[in-house]
């Protein structure tokens, strides 16, 4: 029912008011759909493209992590060795 409200949005539909009813609504929608802007709904669709897609196209957890965690063992290593005068 909540992304019935953003429906309109997704694809750029200008609809007014929308009915109180569920089913009112899905109608108003229906209705309105050959009038949606192509511009938004592509970037709609990118958008929901790249938050679905993105975590299988990055590293896994563990990797960044890792990454981090050398940063910061590499970093006590230089300011221990500045620390000491080496």
């Amino acid at each position: 029912m909540i992304a019935t409200l953003q429906v309109k949005d997704f694809f750029g539909l200008s609809i007014d008011a929308m009915p109180e009813h569920y089913w009112d609504k899905l109608a108003v929608l229906g209705q309105q759909l050959p009038a949606l802007d192509g511009l938004s709904t592509l970037v709609a669709v990118v958008t929901l493209a790249v938050m679905l897609l993105w975590p299988r196209l990055t590293n896994p957890p563990g990797a960044a992590s890792s990454a981090s965690s050398d940063c910061w063992q590499s970093s006590g290593i230089v300011v221990e060795r500045w620390w000491r005068g080496d």
